[in-house]
């Protein structure tokens, strides 16, 4: 309510701004379905529209272990097809500096990394799997630095209406209700009722927090200067197949901490993986994959290094003082070669790595299948303009996916922007989230 107030007083700047406001009706607790009526109905008053987004579940939320979790996913998922109903790109959240502690401990109790600690963040992308190329909605957090105090004592000073979710004091239905209740209320008492007893403050959580997110600043800002580097010299991201090479000298990948250049390389593979939970692979991509590719480089052995992860294969040489990367895309495991998917005028995510879509004259069904070598012949007849082990060709595999009819006669090489005279198309590579 403050978020969607100042938002509407800010419009005496900018009265060509439009605003709009979504309530998230969780269904979990009586009375929901009233109080986002009765949000609406305030926030009219501001001359705002609104939105109420009921959410429904495929299991009842009160059995539900992970129900936070499920409820984050649907809540988004909601919000975002609010945004892309009404053309907007911005998506405003009122998250506020309690919300970064308690993500804060979240993530410590997960064992996170120093990049998961530092928690929340004032600009971000929409945390799901993007439904098309061009969807591109920026989440934006103005509130982080105030306190929830803060925010209550302005809506007093400025008669400004609020609501109190009484399901964020079960403490037994969400972990982050329960460190809300021990930040704010637990620790707090048996500081005042013991104070011999030795407790860590939420002053003290604020200012370890700070602290880490000082030091990701810092992270980040080398990471951009590595980035600016590397992409200066030998950088090369060849979209026909998902692949990226580039090399630097060995001192110059010395002189970055191992979390700046994990990250770095981590973010850089993202279009090239398959793989449909890749947010949550960090942690084990620092601290086992990154350890083994450490381990080679600060070793004598001169022998080619790699390994797979996330559906990515790293490959490293060593040539006198200088480290070549090689990082490509794994071909399809044996159970998804064979795979035919049907393709039209929509966009498609194909195997979670290209965006392909035909154009709106079709006269019949076409398929994306992954391209193997029983298809080279049929290839090169239908584009001799390709040459053999150029691009397309990955071992006795194919790396690239192929557009054939119904009588399976190639058609197109879509991410060689390749067709037949009888049907036209796009592809674009998925593009980093980061």
């Amino acid at each position: 309510m403050c978020l969607t107030y100042l938002l509407a007083q800010s419009r005496r700047n900018n009265p060509n701004l439009r605003v709009f406001a979504a309530t998230i009706d969780h269904a979990y607790r009586a009375n929901s379905a009233q109080e986002a009526t009765a949000v609406g109905s305030v926030v009219s008053k501001w001359n705002v529209d609104h939105f109420v987004g009921r959410l429904s579940y495929r299991n009842d939320p009160q059995t539900m272990s992970n129900f936070e979790e499920v409820a984050r996913t649907l809540r988004y998922e909601k919000l975002r097809e609010i945004c892309v109903a009404k053309d907007i790109d911005t998506l405003l959240v009122a998250h506020n500096f309690d919300d970064c502690l308690e993500t804060f401990l979240q993530r410590l109790l997960m064992n996170s990394t120093i990049f998961g600690l530092a928690g929340l963040t004032s600009t971000s992308t929409m945390p799901l799997p993007p439904q098309s190329p061009e969807e591109n909605i920026q989440i934006l957090r103005p509130l982080l630095k105030f306190s929830k105090k803060d925010i209550r004592d302005f809506c007093t000073t400025n008669n400004v209406t609020w609501f109190e979710d009484v399901s964020n004091t079960d403490t037994l239905l969400t972990q982050r209700n329960k460190l809300r209740y021990m930040i704010n209320e637990y620790v707090p008492e048996i500081q005042r009722s013991r104070p011999e007893v030795l407790a860590v403050s939420r002053e003290q959580l604020s200012a370890t927090l700070e602290q880490i997110q000082a030091l990701v600043a810092s992270y980040n800002t080398q990471k951009q200067i590595f980035d600016t580097y590397v992409k200066q010299h030998s950088y090369v991201f060849n979209t026909k197949n998902c692949s990226i090479s580039f090399s630097l000298p060995s001192s110059q990948w010395r002189q970055f901490n191992n979390p700046v250049i994990a990250k770095w390389l981590y973010e850089q593979v993202y279009p090239l993986s398959s793989a449909k939970n890749y947010h949550w692979s960090y942690a084990k991509f620092e601290r086992q994959a990154m350890e083994r590719i450490q381990k080679y480089i600060s070793s004598d052995d001169v022998a080619p290094f790699q390994l797979n992860y996330v559906g990515v294969l790293f490959q490293v040489k060593k040539r006198d003082n200088e480290l070549i990367f090689k990082l490509s895309k794994q071909p399809p495991l044996a159970e998804h070669r064979n795979a035919k998917v049907l393709i039209t005028s929509k966009w498609h995510l194909f195997a979670n790595t290209w965006w392909i879509r035909l154009g709106d004259n079709y006269d019949k069904p076409y398929f994306l299948r992954w391209y193997n070598v029983h298809y080279k012949k049929k290839v090169l007849e239908k584009f001799p303009e390709l040459k053999s082990g150029k691009d397309l060709f990955y071992s006795r595999i194919g790396n690239v996916p192929i557009l054939v009819d119904e009588c399976d006669t190639v058609v197109g090489l879509p991410t060689h922007g390749l067709y037949d005279q009888r049907v036209a198309g796009q592809c674009r590579p998925k593009t980093p989230l980061f």
